[in-house]
């Protein structure tokens, strides 16, 4: 099977910059997109998959070294209710 490199990653790259797709989550997309190109089919949760995710990101590293790849926050906003009995 073909390595990730760095051109497929600026191919895919450049679709997901067209699309909207955020920066944190596109080494996934390109991970994914990597898979069906090349007809591998694997559980997501597998060490292949994980060992892919990691590869692309350090691709991206070096393609942004100065962007953010971490995950937004879940919620927005909080509320801490207090009660007394």
């Amino acid at each position: 099977m073909t390595p990730l490199n760095m051109e497929f990653v600026r191919e895919i790259d450049a679709k997901l910059i067209q699309e909207d797709i955020a920066l944190f989550y596109r080494p996934e997309c390109v991970v994914i997109e990597w898979l069906k190109v090349n007809g591998y089919q694997e559980d997501f949760l597998s060490q292949y998959y994980r060992e892919l995710i990691i590869e692309a990101k350090n691709l991206y590293l070096k393609k942004h070294p100065k962007g953010d790849f971490s995950y937004p926050p879940m919620f927005r906003g909080a509320a801490a209710i207090g009660d007394m009995v």
